[in-house]
């Protein structure tokens, strides 16, 4: 790790967890010795950018999504890529997979979520809400997703979901034309 403070209580955060990782740290103001991260944190960018390109997403929701892409496009790469044997990175670290690894999901696709919103409503009224898949619920059981909803933009959680089977580019097009 280079010398940055972030790192420094991520040190103290995986000491507290009690995770058996070894950090070194490089010399101030020497960047060419962290090679292999800052690699690394290139093809992340990469694959982030890549992936809200994919979803078809403006410039606009590009900005507003992309924390949340940076952590679905992480937690795929974590549990897809194999580094010694065939343990994934997640497995190593957690000794099991993680619950959202039998139901991935593309980025920007398109679902309806039962609404547990309001209870006066007509009889007649929705009862799903259009939202686009963003990323897995942490700390919840399997199925459980986060979405935004296309109305608010606000980001939800659910499990009860329909799915389109469109990317949010595809939705907007049937949707609002081009």
């Amino acid at each position: 790790c280079d010398n940055a403070g972030e790192n420094y209580k991520l040190k103290e955060a995986c000491i507290d967890a009690e995770f058996n990782i070894q950090f070194e740290f490089t010399a101030p103001n020497s960047p060419q010795y962290n090679g292999k991260v800052e690699r690394a944190f290139a093809t992340a960018y990469n694959k982030i950018r890549a992936t809200l390109n994919h979803a078809g997403l403006t410039t606009e929701t590009k900005k507003k999504m992309w924390c949340e892409c940076a952590s679905t496009v992480i937690k795929i790469e974590n549990i897809l890529l194999k580094n010694r044997g065939d343990k994934s990175p997640y497995e190593m670290m957690f000794g099991r997979m993680p619950n959202y690894v039998d139901d991935l999901r593309t980025f920007g696709e398109i679902a309806i979520i039962k609404d547990n919103g309001s209870k006066l409503k007509s009889k007649l009224s929705n009862r799903g809400i259009e939202a686009m898949f963003v990323g897995y619920s942490e700390n919840h059981t399997k199925n459980v997703y986060r979405f935004m909803n296309l109305k608010t933009n606000r980001i939800m959680t659910s499990r009860d979901v329909t799915w389109i089977h469109l990317l949010y580019k595809d939705y907007m097009k049937e949707r609002y034309g081009d």
